[in-house]
């Protein structure tokens, strides 16, 4: 019997693009490509579900909010659209990246549909703009969200911790909940020797620096510094930091680095430490992508870091947040150059052999190719 094609609808951009969601549903893409499993791989042709709550946001701010829930229905019944004007769905698995294009209930008919997360609504509102958000909106949208997780086939979740939310917040069985993990992304494994004494400190955002953790990183970079001034930190990934940190000691500011550029390999490849405390970080590509080259990372002990750094293995986990814990961290990590070491390469070799695009396909494809109980 023929292996059914995977069809991958994603409303959070081009899934054949490189720059929608950190790259993942391109990703996903090329790997189903490789194994010949890929039906059609789309953009949903609506706004984004965050735009389009845009107008009840508004509403429920001030206005009247009588149109929210006919808003909502308009943006179902325009993904139901969508999927039946590509018949050829019904003949495979449909992979909806995210909840926010899922279909209205008609287009589920005939189809086999999947869910891919890698945080729950409740999780992320519950943090930064979530918080700021009007209490009936947060609860409309956690009952959609729940109501998606019981439609669907199955849910795949990126990392454990968020498979655990979704069984535990939203009660789905166990058994319709798989955590399938991720490869990373274009930053390539560092091969070459690493000399551990330097003690560069590398930190990579190209947005959200508050919320990623840098000015925290900075503030305690500022104490650590002064304590050793062998210290040296590189901020990257936004123009402005050029600017911002240009009269800063120990700490070199670089712009954005376009992902993939020899730049922004070139600094994996020399830092001996990544950091990047983000206040809320649903899973972390990024942090793979230090491990891959062979950098233990710092980050807060709290969602998926247990995971990518198997327990404290390969990583710092921090408790509080704190400045002064950071500095501590900070100064105790390179204070141990063999240590740092030893943690970098297990921490590669832990990387490379646990996390591929592949093992993250064939965990789906097992899953979606089961036999129907």
């Amino acid at each position: 019997m023929t292996p059914r094609p995977v069809h991958i609808l994603c409303p959070l951009g081009d899934p054949n693009s490189a720059k929608a969601w950190s790259g993942l549903p391109k990703r996903l893409v090329d790997a189903l490509q490789c194994c010949h499993r890929l039906g059609v791989a789309e953009q949903a042709q609506i706004h984004p579900f965050w735009y389009v709550l845009d107008k009840p946001f508004r509403l429920a701010l001030g206005e009247q909010s009588r149109n929210r829930e006919q808003t909502t229905l308009i943006h179902n019944r325009r993904v139901a659209a969508t999927l039946h004007r590509t018949h050829e769905l019904q003949d495979g698995h449909v992979l909806h990246i995210g909840t926010g294009a899922f279909p209205h209930k008609a287009a589920l008919e005939g189809t086999r549909n999947y869910l891919l997360i890698d945080a729950t609504w409740r999780a992320w509102s519950n943090t930064g703009m979530g918080r700021q958000m009007p209490e009936s909106i947060r609860l409309a949208v956690d009952r959609r969200e729940r109501a998606c997780y019981e439609k669907v086939r199955h849910v795949f979740t990126i990392s454990q911790y968020v498979r655990y939310q979704v069984c535990s917040d939203y009660g789905i069985n166990p058994d319709k909940v798989t955590a399938i993990g991720s490869g990373f992304g274009s930053i390539q494994p560092f091969t070459g020797a690493k000399d551990y004494t330097w003690k560069k400190i590398l930190f990579v955002s190209k947005g959200h620096f508050v919320e990623k953790g840098g000015q925290l990183l900075v503030e305690a970079f500022r104490a650590a510094y002064s304590r050793d001034p062998q210290l040296s930190l590189t901020i990257a990934g936004r123009e402005e930091y050029l600017t911002q940190f240009k009269n800063e000691p120990g700490i070199i500011p670089m712009g954005y680095l376009q992902p993939g550029s020899d730049a922004l390999q070139r600094l994996f490849n020399e830092h001996t430490l990544f950091v990047m405390p983000s206040q809320y970080e649903a899973w972390g590509f990024v942090y793979l992508e230090a491990l891959a080259c062979k950098m233990p990372f710092i980050g807060l002990k709290h969602n998926a870091f247990r995971e990518l750094s198997n327990n404290g293995q390969f990583g710092y986990g921090l408790e509080t947040g704190s400045v002064h814990e950071l500095t501590e961290t900070l100064l105790s990590a390179f204070s141990d150059p063999a240590g740092l070491e030893a943690r970098g390469k297990a921490g590669q070799a832990y990387c490379l052999g646990t996390y591929t695009w592949d093992k993250t396909i064939q965990r789906m494809l097992a899953v979606m190719d089961r036999p129907p109980a």
